[in-house]
């Protein structure tokens, strides 16, 4: 990451999380009875990340989406939701900070019965760990050799 201050480069690395989240959730009386299953999807809705002692914590939550066909042959949607945290062990000298973002690599709905659902997505916890350490960039581009 670049610091503007000078021609530093504040060194990072990147570490990749992988978490399962999974939930059962029962429809309410006012929605109808699952028949099929037409689409499904899944969002992370992450919160910020922060630093526990030596732990980066990440932990928000996964917004499940449901759209199907009901007993009586209507369309109906239902959205639920499942929280998720994840910690990492960070081991440095001096931390600069700690950011994650989040994406679902897959999610997947069943029907436990009539009125439940079972859903489970796959999360993928991308954690940017920046420190006080930098590395100045020097020279030019133009100063390189023609590519062979």
């Amino acid at each position: 990451m670049f610091n503007d201050r000078n021609s530093d480069y504040r060194k990072a690395s990147l570490r990749e999380l992988f978490s399962e989240v999974s939930c059962d959730y029962v429809l309410p009386d006012y929605l109808g009875e699952v028949r099929k299953i037409l689409y499904t999807e899944a969002c992370a809705v992450p919160l910020p990340t922060y630093m526990n002692g030596e732990e980066a914590c990440a932990s928000g939550g996964v917004r499940f989406r449901m759209v199907y066909m009901d007993a009586e042959g209507e369309l109906s949607s239902v959205d639920f939701a499942e929280d998720y945290e994840l910690h990492e062990r960070i081991v440095c000298d001096v931390l600069a900070g700690v950011s994650a973002d989040t994406a679902i690599e897959s999610c997947s709905m069943r029907l436990l019965g009539p009125r439940k659902i079972s859903a489970k997505a796959r999360l993928c916890v991308k954690l940017s760990v920046l420190t006080e350490e930098t590395a100045e960039i020097s020279g030019s581009a133009l100063e390189a050799g023609d590519p062979e």
